[in-house]
Order: structure tokens, then C-alpha cells, then sequence
């Protein structure tokens, strides 16, 4: 039961979090700012030549499986494969991370504008619309260079 009640003071606005909550605090919304920026400067440097897959387990995992494994292996292998695959591609990846915050950020403001819209202040969610915001324009200006250009 108290993971229920903790579970609606962090998602749900309610008496009990003075109608903010705790999912939307500033430090949540400057962690998942963080995380953007972080995944965009990964990316951008692997544009550069710096390649942070190269340092990541995934580098290690896309390697070939010997071929005394592979029968022992089998569909998880292939699947393991594939998802080093995916993880090695660093638009990929960084796009899937910025989908993922606008995605929860956007459930939270929804989730917390139509529950009490009318005893909602603006600074509750102009953060989180900021971020949503800024990793909209990364997404775009992702997708528009990985449309244009080939990245090695």
C-alpha cells in the first residue's frame, strides 16, 4: 500500500503533494535536461570523431560470437547481436533517449494539467515544457543531419 501512496504523491497532483508532483520538481525536470544534453554531446562528438560506442559495453557484445557458441546461443544470441547493433548507432540511440523524455515528460504534463487544471500554476510545468521543448528541436535538427549526411 505505501508504494501506491508514494507512487501518487511522485505522478499524481493530490492534497497530499500540495497538488505538485514530485515528478515534476525542478531537480527531476534538470535531470532529465541533463539527460539530453548528455546524450546530444555523445552524439555530436561521435560526429567529430570521437566515438563513444568504442568505450561502451555494446562495442564489446557486437563482436562475432565464435562459432562453437553460436549453436549454444541460438535466438539469444540474435538478439544480443541486434541490440549491440542498435546501441553501437549513436543517432539511433541518442534519438530513442530524446523520444523517451519527451514521452514521459509530456504523460507527466498531461497527467497533471487535466487532473486539476484549475489549481495548476504555469511554473509547475513551464520547466517541463522547456525541456520537452529543447529535446523536440535537438530531435528535429537529429533527424534533418542524419537524413542529409552519411555518419560514419
Amino acid at each position: 500500500m505505501k508504494l501506491l501512496e508514494k507512487a501518487k504523491l511522485l505522478l499524481l497532483p493530490s492534497p497530499g503533494n500540495s497538488y505538485r508532483p514530485k515528478a515534476l520538481s525542478k531537480n527531476t525536470v534538470a535531470f532529465f535536461l541533463a539527460v539530453v544534453l548528455v546524450s546530444e554531446g555523445l552524439f555530436v562528438s561521435s560526429i567529430f570523431g570521437v566515438n563513444p560506442s568504442e568505450m561502451l559495453l555494446s562495442s564489446v557484445a557486437a563482436a562475432p560470437i565464435p562459432a562453437q557458441g553460436q549453436g549454444a546461443v541460438g535466438q539469444t544470441g540474435a538478439v544480443v547481436k541486434a541490440v549491440a547493433t542498435y546501441l553501437s548507432q549513436p543517432l539511433t540511440v541518442t534519438d530513442a533517449i530524446l523520444l523517451l523524455v519527451v514521452l514521459i515528460l509530456s504523460a507527466l504534463i498531461a497527467i497533471t494539467t487535466l487532473k486539476h487544471a484549475h489549481i495548476q500554476p504555469g511554473d509547475l510545468t513551464l520547466p517541463a515544457l522547456v525541456v520537452v521543448g529543447i529535446a523536440l528541436v535537438l530531435l528535429g535538427l537529429n533527424t534533418w543531419y542524419g537524413g542529409t549526411y552519411a555518419i560514419a
